[in-house]
C-alpha cells in the first residue's frame, strides 16, 4: 500500500465527478468510453440510468461523514470500513470492496460489504487496469451477462447475485494501486 499523506486518502482517479454521468459524451470522456475490457460500459452513460454517485447535499452529508470517520480511524481497517460506508451511501451500489495490490502483483480484497468468501477467492487477482497504469478511470458493467469480457465469471455472479458491477481505480503518482468495487443485484 503507498504511504497514506494528508489529502491522499481521495486522489482525482476516485474523486466525484462533477458533471453527471448522463451529461458526459465520447468527447468529454473518451477513456470511460473505450474501456478495453468491457465494451458495454458506455452503454450505461449512453441510456440515462441511474447515477452512479449521489448528488448534492447528500453527497455533501456523504463526504462529511467520511471526513469525521477518517480523522478518528485508528487502524488502515477502520479507514477502508469508513470507505466502504460512505460508497455505499454515495451510490446505489447494494455491496462494495475494496481490493489493492500486494507485493507479489496480485490485487486482493482487503476489505468487503456482504460478499462471501467464496466469491472473493473466485475473483481474486481480475483487475481491468495493470499495476502502476496512470489515467485510468471509472467505469460501469450495466450488465455482466452482457459482456464477453465478463463471461468466465458467470457462474460466480449468478451465485452471489450480482448482475452489474462498478470499478474504480485506486491510484496516486505512481498510478494505480487498487480498487473499489461497487456491487448491484439488478441492472443499471
Amino acid at each position: 500500500v503507498p504511504d497514506l499523506v494528508p489529502g491522499s486518502l481521495v486522489p482525482p482517479a476516485i474523486q466525484l465527478p462533477a458533471t453527471p454521468r448522463s451529461h458526459l459524451t465520447p468527447a468529454r470522456c473518451p477513456q470511460t468510453y473505450s474501456a478495453p475490457f468491457y465494451p458495454h460500459a458506455k452503454m450505461y452513460l449512453m441510456s440515462g440510468a441511474r447515477p452512479m454517485f449521489a448528488g448534492g447535499d447528500e453527497r455533501a452529508r456523504t463526504l462529511y461523514t467520511l471526513l469525521a470517520d477518517l480523522s478518528h480511524s485508528r487502524s488502515l481497517d477502520e479507514v477502508f470500513r469508513a470507505a466502504l460506508t460512505s460508497l455505499l451511501q454515495a451510490t446505489s451500489a447494494d455491496r462494495a470492496a475494496i481490493l489493492l495490490f500486494d507485493d507479489d502483483g496480485v490485487i486482493r480484497f482487503k476489505a468487503s460489504n456482504g460478499l462471501s468468501d467464496a466469491y472473493q477467492a473466485a475473483v481474486t487477482g481480475h483487475c481491468p487496469w495493470p499495476r502502476g497504469a496512470r489515467d485510468a478511470e471509472s467505469f460501469l458493467v450495466p450488465d455482466v451477462f452482457l459482456d464477453p469480457g465478463l463471461a468466465a465469471y458467470k457462474d460466480v455472479f449468478v451465485r452471489e447475485g450480482i448482475r452489474a458491477l462498478g470499478f474504480v481505480p485506486l491510484a496516486l503518482h505512481e498510478g494505480v494501486f487498487g480498487k473499489f468495487m461497487l456491487y448491484y443485484s439488478a441492472r443499471i
